[in-house]
């Protein structure tokens, strides 16, 4: 076996062994803390390993931002001709009209 080889086989065995200890580790001590009965300091400590927050909203990816356009995207693609387009603004209408009342 070649050494560079054998040393990066090495590495990741040593890696992935240190990853499920500090795994393992994590869990055991969030356990502790639930079952300490203590909320505070279980939030505290999930916001501390960044596993929690309040502060920060989801990150929505761009090409989610606008659901109706990707529905209607889609509906387009699929009803090809099967829809007129006083069909088609009526749809798009109902669901603005549904999204704003539900907010």
């Amino acid at each position: 076996m070649d050494p560079s080889e054998e040393n990066w086989n090495s590495y990741k065995s040593l890696r992935n062994y240190c990853l499920l200890a500090s795994r393992k580790e994590k869990s055991a001590y969030l356990e502790h803390l639930h079952k300490k009965r203590n909320p505070k300091s279980l939030y505290k400590s999930l916001k501390q390993m960044h596993i929690q927050s309040n502060k920060e909203p989801p990150n929505i990816p761009v090409h989610l931002s606008n659901p109706y356009k990707m529905v209607n995207k889609y509906i387009r693609k699929s009803n090809r001709g099967s829809w007129t387009e006083e069909t088609m603004q009526m749809a798009m209408n109902e669901a603005k009209t549904t999204s704003i009342s539900s907010a």
